[in-house]
């Protein structure tokens, strides 16, 4: 199952067809990730329809990184599978 990115410059026309194509994200989840409050700068909706944090990079793990991908940035993703995808692989869980 893919995950679905989601940014914050998202047209509000667009959100409509987010929704339509993204079974897995909840209405809830698409307005968290849009929502000017919310919990990251970027987040993309995983599996469980979670807003989850984009991987960035730092110079120590951050606060609730799971995983260190093989580019040097830290994935918070809930799941090993698709962790780190667009950032050359898991490195090493943390």
């Amino acid at each position: 199952m893919r995950s679905l990115k989601i940014r914050f410059v998202v047209p509000a026309g667009i959100v409509a067809a987010l929704l339509v194509s993204a079974p897995t994200a909840s209405a809830e989840a698409v307005a968290e990730a849009l929502s000017p409050a919310a919990p990251f700068p970027s987040c993309y909706i995983n599996r469980d329809g979670n807003c989850v944090e984009e991987p960035r990079p730092a110079p120590a793990p951050p606060p609730g990184a799971t995983y260190l991908c093989n580019d040097g940035t830290y994935s918070f993703s809930e799941h090993r599978a698709g962790a780190c995808s667009h950032h050359g692989g898991v490195a090493k869980a943390l």
